[in-house]
């Protein structure tokens, strides 16, 4: 017994000496990842995370996405949480990275080589952003890493082994397939592999049948639901947003019923795809296709004339086919990831500060899958600090994502390898690298989540084929004991800190910024410019008084309130002084003016006659005249004095209720009604129920004053109704992303006007009261 226990115990440190580099690079991606799963519990939510969802509750075969993912998560439902969804597609990101180690060390590869080669499967942040969110990502890179690993493994004597790796491999290729259709291509790669050893016909046949028999049962599955062969009813669809951005019906001549898929050419300037808003408008454009009366985006007679469109567009303009499909290729190897699709995939594509429980659809999505009757906040998708700050610092770090060119370079490298060093094994995940780059971009579009899924399979591929011959075995050790030291510090160097200190430095750095950009705005009297023009003409654009020195006053309440937003002091002398010697002026102007120059002064610091003070409180407006049309300044007259009201303690305004009432529910003046909302919500009057939603980006081109209204009615209509759902969110966001607009000089304001080198102090109150809304 206790020579049995001596030599396990013995086999176990010749095991850890011989893998302990790699072991070390595990423990630091599985702490890693429970972090993310502390951080985040319940995962993260993206656009297709409630269909997914909803078709695992009830399983069927999805007309938009294949149900790989679907099953996957209906595996999984039986552990009534979304974090052990989430904790499960981080076990299986480990699990890749460790495959890419272990195939590597079959195939004779050096210990040290075989871990660095695992490194960017196992510490990419962008791979671990796509673990932590609810999408088929996760679980499709393993199974396609499973299919290629099992009919990669080498077995030197077993050779009836390979009877059981190979039609192994064909089910994780078909459930890959399953779960993402391009998968497919890796079993004629793997087959094709086989048949070049020869003698392996049988063990090739078993491949291609383990794989087809599932993948047809779907299609058998799939076509009595929906009556049609196939594994979705997207791919025609998807190829038709594909040639949005060239197809020209002047050229392909469609016959009529095809035609109505004819768009004109978005702008230059647009800030979504042509694909996107081909197959699903918004943000300032339309779509044909889901307009189209009586046909679902995602129904079959509608996928089958989208398909013979994108057909005739791509047989009659090959060259502009191919000129889209090269540019989104080059995409992929970008250094820096830009907002393509939309303004708002960065937003989706990142580790959020703050999150709030979701209302409904997608609270129904959740309470269903988890079989509870109400989705509480427990149960969705959530931050937990100081866990969450770390996973941020963590993604911030520009040396924890492999970047576009290193992807690059490795693509390039690896062919080297297998020519000089004849490792043809090596083309296998070489071709599947590149087909999940290419691919997409032939058949669909760019989109920064497709790159990630090419990084493990592009890293296998240098690994078993390196350009350069690996070290002889005297050398081994002294390499392998550097490469640790290299690796060791390294991931020193990146191990985030204290919760968001790098966010908490960039807090620091901003606050001076806007600090110097609001003083780049003072006059020679102490008070402040609206904008950074100067011309007379623009200030009549500006929602200020005519009366110059009236918009002095104005702009100097809205910088106290930026700096009270930004945190800065608001206590400002020279402010004072200005505003002092304005008190002629403001005596005569209007009660609402003079107390935005009461609250401005005593926010700044300084103090009035008691009699002045309590004059202007009783002056306050105490209704609003009935029979107005519902616009923004209307609205805003009445919010500056219900915020007045409340900063100077008087006594709150008050209007008609029912005519109240009617402003939020028109179907006129979205803005104005997210701006009457926050009034009544100051005002504690109750707010009426599903009067306001933030859909405030896609109708807005962003070229007059109505966007900056739009922007004032986010900001407001988020104050009041508290809608913080990340479906609600994206778009919001996106808003405050479109209206910043860094200005030579004073990079600390927004600017609304696209046209005009105009940063304006208005635009930047309400985006960074939209910012309130996902900072901690």
């Amino acid at each position: 017994m206790g020579v049995g226990l001596l030599g396990a115990a013995r086999a176990a440190g010749l095991f850890v000496a011989r893998h302990v580099v790699f072991l070390g690079l595990l423990a630091y991606a599985i702490r890693l990842r429970v972090m993310a799963t502390r951080g985040y519990p319940g995962g993260l939510w993206f656009g297709d995370t409630g269909k997914y969802l909803d078709h695992a509750t009830h399983l069927s075969p999805g007309s938009w996405h294949t149900s790989g993912y679907s099953a996957f998560l209906a595996l999984l439902r039986g552990e009534h949480s979304l974090t052990a969804v989430a904790a499960v597609q981080h076990s299986l990101g480990v699990a890749t990275g460790a495959m890419v180690y272990l195939l590597l060390r079959n195939r004779g590869i050096a210990a040290w080589w075989a871990t660095l080669a695992a490194v960017p499967a196992l510490l990419d942040a962008r791979l671990l952003q796509l673990e932590t969110m609810l999408v088929s990502e996760s679980p499709w890179i393993f199974f396609m890493m499973l299919g290629l690993t099992l009919g990669a493994w080498r077995f030197r004597r077993a050779r009836w082994a390979y009877w059981i790796t190979v039609p192994l491999a064909g089910l994780a290729i078909a459930a890959a397939t399953l779960i993402r259709p391009p998968a497919a291509l890796i079993v004629v790669l793997v087959a094709a592999r086989l048949l070049y050893r020869r003698r392996t016909r049988w063990v090739t046949i078993a491949l291609v049948a383990a794989f087809a028999i599932p993948v047809g049962s779907y299609a058998v599955w799939f076509h009595e639901e929906y009556g049609r062969y196939g594994l979705s009813n997207s791919d025609g669809a998807f190829l038709y947003g594909r040639t949005a951005a060239f197809a020209d019906c002047a050229k392909i001549k469609p016959p009529a019923e095809e035609r109505f898929l004819c768009r004109p050419k978005l702008p230059e300037d647009s800030v979504v795809a042509p694909a996107f808003s081909a197959l699903w408008g918004g943000w300032g454009t339309s779509s044909a296709f889901v307009r189209w009366n009586g046909v679902e985006r995602s129904g079959a007679e509608g996928n089958a004339l989208a398909k013979s469109f994108a057909k005739r567009a791509i047989m009659e303009q090959p060259g502009d086919y191919l000129a889209v499909v090269w540019r989104d290729t080059v995409r992929s190897f970008r250094a820096v990831d830009t907002a393509y699709p939309t303004p708002a995939t960065p937003v989706a594509l990142s580790f959020p500060r703050t999150l709030t429980p979701m209302e409904g659809n997608g609270a129904i999505s959740i309470a269903r899958y988890l079989d509870i009757p109400q989705a509480g906040a427990d149960d969705q998708p959530r931050v937990v600090e100081p866990h969450a700050g770390r996973v941020r610092d963590y993604k911030a770090d520009r040396w924890t994502s492999l970047p576009g060119p290193a992807l690059l370079i490795i693509l390039l490298v690896a062919p080297i390898g297998m020519v000089v060093r004849r490792q043809w094994i090596a083309v296998v995940p070489w071709l599947t690298a590149w087909s999940l780059l290419v691919v997409p971009a032939a058949m669909a579009d760019f989109d920064p989540r497709y790159v990630p899924p090419a990084v493990p399979f592009a890293a296998l591929a240098l690994g078993l084929a390196p350009p350069w011959r690996i070290a002889p075995h005297r050398w081994r050790a002294p390499i392998a004991a550097a490469s640790a030291a290299v690796l060791a510090a390294a991931l020193l160097v990146t191990w985030p800190g204290s919760a968001s200190a790098r966010e908490a430095r960039q807090a620091e750095a901003d606050r001076r910024q806007l600090a110097a950009s609001l003083e780049g705005l003072r006059t020679p009297d102490g008070l402040f410019r609206p904008s950074t023009t100067t011309d007379p003409e623009w200030s009549r654009k500006l929602p200020f008084p005519a009366k110059e020195k009236l918009t002095a006053l104005y702009a100097a309440y809205y910088v106290t309130q930026i700096r009270s937003l930004g945190r800065l002091p608001t206590a400002d002398p020279r402010m004072v002084a200005g505003l002092t010697a304005r008190t002629p002026d403001v005596m005569r102007a209007t009660p609402l003016d003079r107390a935005i120059w009461l609250a401005t002064l005593k926010q700044a610091g300084g103090t009035v006659e008691p009699g002045v003070e309590n004059r202007i409180r009783r002056e306050l407006p105490r209704g609003y005249p009935k029979g107005r049309e519902l616009t923004p300044d209307n609205a805003r007259h009445w919010l500056l004095s219900a915020q007045l009201a409340t900063a100077l303690n008087a006594k709150a305004p008050t209007f008609d209720q029912p005519e109240f009432e009617k402003w939020t529910a028109t179907k006129r003046g979205r803005a104005a009604r997210g701006i009457a909302l926050e009034t009544m919500k100051i005002l504690g009057r109750p707010l009426p129920a599903g009067t306001w939603r933030p859909d405030i980006v896609p109708e807005v081109r962003w070229k007059s004053g109505g966007a900056l209204d739009e922007l004032e009615g986010a900001a407001s209509g988020l104050t009041a109704t508290g809608l913080r759902a990340p479906d609600m969110l994206s778009l919001v966001i996106a808003a405050r992303l479109e209206a910043q607009r860094a200005c030579p000089g004073m990079p600390g304001l927004y600017r609304w006007d696209r046209d005009a080198p105009v940063c304006d102090l208005l635009a930047t109150h309400h985006a960074l009261r939209i910012d309130a809304f996902t900072a901690p």
